[in-house]
């Protein structure tokens, strides 16, 4: 990984290079020793990663941490939508601005008897966007704007750990007796239809098996009357999808849902920020996605072959 994404992985560092950089990189070591301490397989691989990348492993360890160094709340991103009965699973991966449909590409990758297809951010580990793996688990995953943080596992390596699942509830309850610095809220899906929805903070965990059609932008699930606004459009994407979104929706359906700018370039479901759409429909056993970085591709068919 850090041989293909060494220039990637250089321009990011590079990047980061800001006037908090001193307590973000103690931020970043308090971190790193905690992680250390619960999931080594992953501080292994990230040293591999920048070594194949020819950086500073602490320097690309604390660029790929993201907001849990960055001293400020999480951007508001994402929307997932879940329908015909578990089977058709749509997302739209945004980031927290425009012009930014470089900071990712599509991987798939084998990991002894795992395989991950994947929208894959550079300088990660993967597992913080939207995916599916060869159990058969979906997994989309959607921002919590967060009041703060604390010492602990980064979201995104409890991202990861997620994302290679094979039983969720297993996973979650590891997790919940973790110190963990923020989270995320996940989007969980089986071959077989059943939906989890998780919310992960630094402090509390829910979840939720909730009935399809099933929305999520960014709201929080957990005390609701905390999250109230719509900046970056997290309600009006939500209740938008929430009113068109059907029981049972062909696939070109979903598209034009996914596709939707009608409020506007800052509060749409398809807004200023969105670099990538995907979809995994169980039925016909393929994804399709959808790539800013290469919108003259259109919707790229990929087959589920390995689940």
């Amino acid at each position: 990984m850090g041989k293909t994404f060494f220039r990637e992985a250089k321009e990011n560092i590079f990047n980061q290079k800001d006037e908090n950089l001193e307590e973000r990189s103690n931020i970043a070591k308090r971190d790193l020793d905690i992680t250390q301490k619960y999931f080594p397989e992953y501080i292994d691989e990230m040293r591999g990663y920048a070594d194949g990348a020819g950086v500073s492993f602490f320097d690309l360890w604390a660029v790929s941490i993201d907001n849990d160094t960055k001293l400020k709340n999480s951007e508001h991103k994402c929307t997932s939508i879940i329908t015909n009965e578990g089977k058709l699973v749509g997302h739209n991966e945004d980031n927290n601005k425009s012009g930014l449909e470089n900071t990712i590409c599509l991987v798939k990758k084998t990991l002894k008897d795992l395989t991950i297809f994947e929208i894959f951010y550079y300088s990660t580990l993967g597992g913080n966007a939207v995916g599916i793996n060869s159990y058969g688990y979906v997994n989309a995953i959607n921002t919590l704007e967060f009041t703060d943080t604390k010492n602990g596992i980064p979201k995104n390596i409890l991202a990861r750990y997620l994302a290679e699942t094979n039983n969720p509830i297993k996973g979650i309850n590891k997790i919940k007796n973790l110190p963990r610095a923020s989270g995320y809220n996940y989007n969980i899906v089986n071959k077989n239809g059943e939906i989890l929805n998780i919310e992960v903070t630094q402090n509390d965990i829910s979840m939720i098996y909730p009935a399809s059609p099933f929305v999520h932008s960014n709201h929080r699930l957990l005390n609701p009357s905390l999250d109230i606004s719509d900046k970056g459009g997290t309600i009006s994407r939500l209740e938008f999808a929430q009113k068109i979104v059907k029981n049972n929706m062909t696939v070109d359906e979903l598209i034009e849902l996914q596709s939707d700018t009608s409020n506007g370039p800052d509060k749409s479901l398809f807004n200023e920020r969105t670099i990538a759409q995907f979809i995994v429909d169980f039925n016909k056993r393929k994804a399709k996605v959808w790539l800013l970085r290469e919108k003259e591709l259109g919707w790229v068919d990929y087959p589920l072959d390995f689940i």
